[in-house]
């Protein structure tokens, strides 16, 4: 319910804000005199709102107009954790590249989350308003849970 009250609401929008405001630039910038297809950057506005919101980073992606590294990561590994959980045999029959590329994406996630909760330690991070500092504040996690919420945080986000 913290996440409901005006405080927070306020604290989302400031954050938030500047955002949104890129997206509406890079949406101009974009479009032209044409139409412009919004999926693509809804998705970057999706990712972008998370990192903000929940981890206290910005990806980047909207300026850049490419998917970020760390929504890459996501995807892979979310696609190739749920095939994993519906086939016992998986260990035997995944290609050699795709855990691989497991490993490496769950690398480059756990960096991020790493950072996140590094920067939350911080005496500037005593600043920070996003979730992750929030989190590790007030509920005094210890490293490995607090990654975890992380991780199962972006694992909601990644089935969405």
């Amino acid at each position: 319910l913290i996440f409901f009250a005006p405080a927070s609401l306020r604290r989302m929008h400031a954050q938030a804000a500047p955002v949104v405001a890129e997206l509406v630039d890079k949406l101009g910038e974009v479009a032209g005199a044409g139409a412009v297809e919004t999926y693509f950057f809804e998705e970057l506005l999706s990712i972008e709102l998370v990192g903000v919101l929940n981890l206290g980073h910005r990806f980047n992606g909207i300026k850049a107009g490419q998917y970020p590294l760390v929504l890459q990561s996501l995807r892979l590994v979310d696609r190739l954790f749920l095939g994993r959980a519906m086939n016992n045999k998986w260990r035997e029959q995944e290609k050699e590249t795709d855990t691989m590329a497991f490993d490496v994406s769950k690398g480059v996630l756990a960096a991020c989350f790493q950072a996140s909760l590094d920067g939350a330690k911080t005496e500037a991070g005593k600043e920070r308003t996003d979730s992750a500092a929030l989190i590790w504040r007030d509920q005094k996690l210890t490293e490995t849970e607090m990654v975890n919420q992380l991780t199962g945080f972006m694992a909601g986000v990644g089935n969405s």
